[in-house]
C-alpha cells in the first residue's frame, strides 16, 4: 500500500450530551467512501465514557439490565457499527475507524483484517513490546484479529462492517486504566451471560508506563506518514448534520 492516498483525522465527537456521535460520523464517511469521495480514510481519536454493544447483545435476553447499570456509572450506551460484543471505551482507549474503497470489499475482508491488525501491530511493538495477532481463550469481545500482548492480554479489538463497495474495520487500543476496563464489563457479561475471564484483560500502559495517549497517537501518525500520501480530513458542518440524522440510530 505504499504511496497511496490516505485522509486522516485525529477529531472526536462524541460527549456526554452527545453519544454516538462518532459512531454516526463514521458510518457517513464509510457512505462517501463508498462512493470514491474518499479512497482511504483512517479515524483515529480518544475515547469518551461509553459502554459500546453489538447487535447480538441488543438481542439478549440481559441487554436492558445491562444497560441500565451502564447508565448508572454515567456511560453512555451505544451502539456498534461493527459485530462483536460489549465493549469499554473510556479516555483511556484509543478508537479508530479505517475505511477502503474497494469494489471487490467483501471478498476481500480477511485482507483489510489482516492489514489493519498488522499495522496496529507493528505500531505496538515499536515500544519494545511482544504484540501478536489472535484470540485469546476467555477474552472478551473475542476474534481472530484481537492483538494481545505475549499472548496473555488483550489489548485491542477489531471488527468490521461491509458496505457495497467499501470495508469498514473499527475496533480501539487499551492505552492505560485497563481496571476500568474490567469494572464495567464485569457486570455487563453477567448480565449478558458471556463467559470471559477478566485476568485476559490488560492495556498498554500496564506493560510500558510510558505509553500514553499521545504517544501512541504520535507512533501511529509516523507509521502512516511512512506508508501514505497524508491528507488531513476536515469533518465539516455537512457531514457533522448528516451524521446528526442517523445519530439516533446508535445510542440506547
Amino acid at each position: 500500500m505504499q504511496n497511496n492516498e490516505i485522509y486522516f483525522s485525529d477529531e472526536s465527537f462524541s460527549s456526554e450530551h452527545e453519544p454516538g456521535l462518532d459512531i454516526a460520523v463514521s458510518r457517513t464517511l464509510l457512505e462517501e467512501t463508498s462512493r470514491k469521495k474518499y479512497p482511504v480514510i483512517l479515524r483515529a481519536y480518544k475515547g469518551t465514557k461509553q459502554i459500546a454493544f453489538g447487535p447480538s447483545d441488543a438481542r439478549n435476553a440481559g441487554y436492558s439490565s445491562a444497560v441500565s447499570f451502564v447508565k448508572k456509572k454515567n456511560f453512555s450506551a451505544v451502539n456498534r457499527l461493527t459485530g462483536g460484543h460489549a465493549v469499554t471505551f473510556h479516555p483511556g482507549t484509543l478508537v479508530f475507524g479505517w475505511m477502503f474503497h474497494d469494489l471487490q470489499a467483501r471478498s476481500r475482508m480477511h485482507y483489510y483484517f489482516d492489514y489493519v491488525s498488522n499495522f496496529f501491530r507493528s505500531v505496538i511493538n515499536d515500544f519494545g513490546l511482544n504484540c501478536f495477532i489472535g484470540e485469546i481463550e476467555g477474552e472478551y469481545c473475542s476474534g481472530k484479529y484481537s492483538l494481545n500482548l505475549d499472548h496473555k492480554i488483550k489489548i485491542a479489538g477489531i471488527a468490521q462492517r461491509i458496505v457495497n463497495n467499501a470495508v469498514y474495520i473499527g475496533g480501539f487500543i487499551a492505552v492505560d486504566n485497563s481496571n476500568l476496563i474490567k469494572e464495567m464489563l464485569i457486570p455487563i457479561y453477567k448480565e449478558l451471560e458471556i463467559k470471559w475471564n477478566p485476568q485476559t484483560t490488560g492495556a498498554l500502559n500496564d506493560y510500558n508506563n510510558s505509553i500514553n495517549f499521545r504517544s501512541l497517537m504520535s507512533k501511529i501518525s509516523e507509521k502512516i506518514h511512512e506508508n501514505y500520501n497524508v491528507h488531513k480530513l476536515y469533518i465539516n458542518s455537512g457531514i457533522l448534520q448528516d451524521s446528526k440524522k442517523n445519530q439516533a440510530k446508535y445510542v440506547t
